[in-house]
């Protein structure tokens, strides 16, 4: 019940943003058009080029923008949509091999685990952020971004599957620790990386429209994870019917 509250309380936060923004797209549109309408004695004729309807704002468009949101969304989409989902059945996984006393289905061992990923994991997400306010946004690589993620996910989705702990050199005392590198690596990627999207997609507007550009960007985030979340919980609830 807690998560379909917050889920919602999400969703018609981001909507409701969005609304806000086409209202003010309209009201800026209809001054244009009020200034570029000739009256003429035989008739008038809006501008065919002006769209009233429009609802997203003009810099939505901006090739930067676009970029950056489009990187924010997947980066925070795999990071704490993917692994929440992947992270105790990997760690399940990991346990398996990783407990020498043959304790595999001890629940506390698998605790264990899954309370150091996701402990360490939460700190590199503050690590990452400090770093980030010593770096400019030229050092920001969106493709490179996305790879490291998409790495982390596949070495998780290997525990999950069980497929990876099986090709390591020494998985008694690889597999735990690799689990824990992975979610603590994708968290600190997406401390590190977020601030300078915000940034860097804010870079190429006048300072009085930056804010603007950071709360669009910021609410299709929210709001494309949050959909996102329910499109896995509908997929996995159908599979298991």
């Amino acid at each position: 019940m807690y998560f379909l509250v917050l889920q919602v309380l999400v969703v018609a936060s981001a909507a409701a943003f969005l609304a806000l923004f086409s209202r003010r797209r309209r009201s800026s549109k209809l001054e244009e058009l009020h200034d570029a309408v000739h009256v003429s004695s035989v008739h008038g004729i809006y501008p065919a080029h002006v769209s009233v309807w429009c609802a997203l704002p003009d810099f939505a468009w901006h090739p930067e923008v676009m970029v950056c949101v489009f990187t924010n969304a997947l980066v925070q989409f795999i990071c704490w949509i993917v692994l929440g989902f992947l992270l105790p059945f990997a760690a399940a996984q990991a346990a398996a091999v990783t407990d020498d006393l043959g304790l595999a289905n001890d629940v506390s061992s698998k605790g264990t685990l899954l309370g150091y990923a996701t402990e360490l994991s939460t700190v590199a997400v503050f690590a990452g952020s400090v770093v980030s306010a010593w770096l400019s946004v030229s050092s920001l690589h969106c493709g490179f971004t996305l790879a490291s993620m998409c790495a982390c996910l596949l070495i998780v989705v290997g525990f999950v599957t069980g497929s990876l702990p099986s090709r390591l050199p020494n998985p008694h005392g690889e597999a735990g620790v690799l689990l824990v590198l992975a979610a603590a690596t994708a968290r600190f990627v997406d401390g590190l990386v977020t601030p300078l999207l915000y940034r860097r997609a804010a870079v190429p507007f006048p300072v009085e429209q930056r804010q603007d550009v950071t709360q669009y960007q910021g609410s299709v985030s929210i709001a494309f994870t949050a959909l996102s979340t329910w499109v896995l919980v509908g997929t996995i609830a159908l599979m298991n019917r």
